[in-house]
């Protein structure tokens, strides 16, 4: 096996003129090496890696850059994985990379881009006049191996990078997540430890300051609408999940909100959280206060309850509060409506939510938080907030599956609901919350009813 030892990309922006068409793409031009090391004990005759759709192999030499090495290399696109923007590339190389050897692998790329809204609608990279922007699932980093899930969740693993960016001398630019250093007039440098990285880049409004927590907003020019919105959202959310659970995990850490175009999906990650531009201001709201309970529902979670299904429970406890009790209610009700349309992913346990990847969305978008509704009614406010506090200030947060959350359920809650059995129907055996939570005219009556199953009964007394 070949491991990667240093990854470098250069890359340069060219926005379309002002002139051209609307809808001319921009071009970029793409230079990177990737240098490995052999670690085994035998020599290596060939390698398959994952790369971004863009590159492919120019040029094979050995680790120090003295000597070429013949190559020949196999381009194959994932037409089954369209959602995974990449290339499986083999590299054949003679004579073979003989053990402790060191290789130097050099990529390019130089042409349009145009986008892949057609094929998965969190994947989109263009070079625009006004902005670019290349999201974490084109795969910026490399992976062993042909595509299976398993090399593309290995995809995950932190390994460090550089990325140089020539941009115009107009242009703001970021990596996310990353450090970013400003090197000159239109040069930004980035090193990142990072599977994969958004790449923001733009002629972007100067940042305005937002109350609580330190954070920036950066929007366009003339959407100040927008950041006005996007700015109260994210401090509301602040000021009331801080009074509710405490302070996030990534409290004091600088982070900023980068406005984006619509249809490019809104995104949360440590330092950053990408906002898509809305005219709607309930949805700019609802899609703010959404990402940044994503401060306190960190994403490892391969059931994603960790991270989606605590974070709808969180949005919904913000907007309550803005927007009433009636709100609650008409979202509780429209997560079991959902679900009834799902069929079977009424059934599927949180805790297993990843083996059945074709429902995962909607166990852990609608069961999941609807599981939590219950533990709400069922606890009450006080015990239940003390459980979700305590559960955020675990120093293993971030490791954390919805196995752990069952866990913490059975030895936190109060002994008059009985935890056991709550974790059992709704995080580990294939029961229909559907059966549990009966459909009624008033979602507040069913959720109490389903809650009140695992309420203890009172004491008897004698007579």
């Amino acid at each position: 096996m070949l491991a990667i030892e240093k990854y470098d990309l250069q890359v340069a922006v060219s926005p379309p003129s002002r002139a051209a068409m609307p809808d001319a793409p921009g071009r970029i031009a793409v230079r990177g090496t990737l240098h490995f090391h052999n670690r085994g004990r035998q020599a290596v005759h060939s390698v398959s890696w994952l790369l971004y759709r863009l590159l492919t192999v120019s040029e094979v030499a050995d680790g120090a850059g003295r000597r070429a090495v013949h190559f020949c290399q196999r381009v194959q696109s994932l037409r089954d994985w369209p959602s995974i923007q990449v290339n499986c590339v083999q590299v054949s190389c003679s004579p073979p990379v003989a053990s402790g050897e060191m290789l130097a692998l050099n990529l390019a790329y130089s042409g349009p881009v145009v986008g892949y809204r057609e094929a998965f609608p969190y994947v989109h990279d263009a070079v625009e006049r006004d902005r670019t922007l290349l999201r974490r699932e084109v795969l910026w980093y490399p992976v062993s191996g042909f595509p299976t899930w398993a090399t593309y969740t290995g995809a995950w693993q932190a390994r460090p990078f550089d990325v140089t960016m020539t941009l115009p001398s107009d242009w703001w630019g970021c990596l996310l997540p990353g450090s970013t250093v400003r090197e000159g007039p239109g040069i930004w440098r980035w090193q990142a430890c990072s599977p994969g990285a958004v790449l923001v880049a733009g002629r972007y409004a100067p940042p305005a300051a937002n109350a609580g927590e330190p954070c920036t907003v950066r929007s366009f020019t003339g959407q100040g609408a927008w950041a006005s919105h996007v700015q109260e959202a994210a401090g509301l959310a602040v000021e009331r999940l801080t009074s509710l659970i405490g302070p996030s995990p990534r409290a004091g850490d600088p982070w900023q909100i980068v406005e984006v175009p619509e249809h490019w999906g809104s995104e949360a990650m440590a330092g950053a959280v990408l906002m898509e531009h809305h005219a709607n201001p309930a949805r700019v709201i609802r899609e703010t206060v959404h990402e940044v309970a994503h401060r306190w529902a960190v994403g490892a979670d391969p059931h994603r309850f960790c991270d989606e299904s605590l974070a709808h429970y969180l949005e919904l406890a913000v907007l309550a509060r803005l927007w009433g009790e009636g709100y609650r209610d008409r979202v509780i009700s429209g997560w079991r409506r959902a679900l009834a349309r799902q069929g079977e992913a009424a059934d599927i346990p949180l805790a297993q939510a990843a083996s059945h990847r074709g429902h995962i969305d909607e166990v852990s978008r609608l069961k999941g938080p609807l599981a939590l509704a219950v533990l709400h009614a069922g606890v009450g406010d006080g015990a239940f907030w003390a459980l979700l506090r305590a559960w955020f200030q675990s120093p293993t947060l971030s490791a954390s599956t919805a196995a752990d959350f069952a866990a913490h359920i059975r030895a936190r809650v109060p002994t008059t609901f009985d935890g056991n059995r709550f974790a059992a129907e709704w995080f580990e055996h294939p029961t229909s919350c559907l059966s549990l939570v009966a459909r009624d005219p008033s979602v507040r009556a069913a959720v109490q009813a389903a809650a009140a199953r695992y309420l203890a009964p009172p004491p008897s007394t004698a007579s």
